[in-house]
């Protein structure tokens, strides 16, 4: 993983490392790796500082691989705002916001530390992390509320922007990695909740969640873009092959494209007599973000000229 990095910075391989500036795509791969390296935690005797450093890698390798996309989503709002634009032009306050809530969070459970629990069955002995005290279960269970707000924030955005050409394929790839970062996530809390009394099945499932976790995320946000370059071997072709594949899944999405429009128009129509909710307003602007292919011209000017910017330090 790290020595694909090095495809970053060769010239012919811009156009297509152009979702991310290239310092949050580093970033980004290096919060897969902190993740992967979970395992790590899992071999040899388990201590409380192993327990600590656990949650630790997986906090902040979670933000340092997620809230990079965040970020880009949130730039790429189809309507031009004052978040998008403060987030702009702070990238790096913002992703360290996450970052300092999750070392917050970390100390925190430092006040009643993990403990090692002993379990015992079917014939065999092995230890295992477990917090005890009351206040450390609401500071963990508050932790998996926030990463999952994260999610939600990002899908919620990736269905705005579902349509906008400038990162149709990326964001296709990025929803993949989503639905098996939600279900890791869900696995990791259930197993903390339930008891495994298997001493194999218990260290094979938890290793085997941070692995498919690591190698889906690179695969899906970025290793996928060298394979293609290599694909289409013709450097020259490479915008043109790019310009294809998005021609295609705009041609896959026309169908539920003009649904969703028939739907706004449908909409606005019966009810421009009649006084509009809330809820149908914000349902309409929904739609309508959705449909979009680009996003405020000015804006669009403005951002490509500063991703090519950061891309070229």
């Amino acid at each position: 993983m790290i020595l694909s990095l090095i495809f970053l910075f060769i010239p012919s391989f811009k156009p297509i490392f152009n979702f991310l500036p290239n310092d949050f795509y580093i970033l980004s791969i290096l919060g897969i790796i902190m993740v992967l390296c979970i395992g790590f935690t899992e071999m040899g005797d388990i201590t409380v500082f192993k327990c600590h450093l656990r949650l630790y890698l997986l906090t902040v390798g979670f933000s340092l691989n997620m809230v990079t996309f965040l970020y880009k989503l949130i730039i790429t709002f189809p309507e031009e705002n004052d978040i998008s634009n403060w987030i702009e032009q702070h990238r790096y306050l913002f992703l360290l916001s996450f970052i300092i809530i999750d070392l917050i969070m970390n100390g925190l459970l430092l006040i009643e530390p993990y403990e090692i629990k002993n379990i015992e069955g079917n014939g065999e002995h092995f230890n295992i992390c477990e917090l005890r005290a009351t206040f450390s279960k609401i500071i963990e269970y508050i932790f998996f509320f926030f990463k999952f707000i994260v999610f939600l924030g990002i899908i919620l955005l990736a269905f705005l922007e579902w349509n906008i050409k400038s990162i149709m394929i990326d964001l296709r790839f990025f929803i993949s990695t989503i639905y098996i970062d939600v279900l890791s996530l869900l696995l990791v809390l259930i197993m903390d909740i339930f008891n495994i009394n298997n001493y194999i099945g218990y260290f094979i499932i938890k290793i085997m969640i941070y692995i498919v976790y690591s190698i889906s995320n690179y695969i899906f946000m970025y290793g996928f873009k060298i394979v293609y370059f290599f694909v289409n071997k013709v450097v020259g072709d490479k915008e043109e092959g790019i310009e294809t594949i998005i021609n295609n899944l705009k041609n896959g999405m026309d169908v539920s494209s003009n649904t969703s429009s028939k739907i706004s128009t449908n909409t606005s129509n019966s009810s421009k007599s009649n006084r509009k909710s809330n809820a149908v307003l914000l349902y309409q602007k929904m739609l309508n973000y959705h449909g979009r292919e680009e996003i405020n011209s000015s804006l669009t000017n403005s951002k490509t000229s500063k991703n090519n910017n950061s891309n070229s330090i």
